[in-house]
């Protein structure tokens, strides 16, 4: 079984492709009819609208979409408390930039579960990176998700393995089956 985030060449096995129309796939199993939904018919669509961008992870072997991100613009409200902790009291705003992740699937086929440890994971550290490398024409502090407890139950847990963290200062009025959660990427 390959571990993506601890093998030492995952481009031996995987590539990531920003979405097109050459590359859109045709059907996506996953549990939430929603992410399947999304990524075949609204995605090419939004990321043509200027709304998100979608990535695809391929398997290189046979070619085939095994997850998918879909990132977008934000902001972060932070409290005090947040603040101190990503050592930002001396700066004299509490709203901070940020990178969402608007969307993240991993297909649900057996094959993919026996080859592949933490692909979701793996789209994690690339929507980190991408949203760190947005330093290099404009401002980004913060990566966040909303994380979808309605789909997935304990999906925070997952997010939390990931070094995210519950974002306090965000309540959601109507949607509460989602927890807002932000990670820093400062120091990439």
């Amino acid at each position: 079984m390959i571990d993506l985030l601890t093998c030492e060449n995952p481009e031996k096995y995987v590539r990531i492709e920003k979405l097109s129309e050459k590359n859109k796939p045709d059907s996506f199993l996953v549990s939430a009819k929603e992410y399947s939904d999304y990524i075949v018919n609204k995605a090419l669509g939004y990321q043509n609208s200027s709304i998100s961008t979608t990535f695809l992870l391929f398997d290189i072997q046979n070619n085939k979409v095994i997850g998918f991100v879909s990132l977008i613009c934000d902001m972060v409200s932070s409290t005090m408390e947040e603040k101190k902790k990503s050592q930002l009291m001396n700066v004299p705003f509490n709203s901070f930039p940020a990178v969402k992740i608007a969307q993240l699937a991993v297909a649900e086929d057996s094959w993919i579960e026996e080859k592949y440890l933490h692909v979701g994971s793996y789209l994690i550290q690339f929507a980190a990176v991408q949203a760190h490398e947005v330093n290099d024409y404009s401002a980004c502090r913060f990566l966040t998700v909303d994380a979808d407890i309605e789909n997935t139950p304990d999906v925070d847990k997952f997010y939390e393995f990931n070094k995210f963290t519950r974002l306090s200062s965000k309540k959601y009025l109507f949607r509460t089956k989602q927890i807002a959660m932000y990670k820093d990427v400062y120091n990439l």
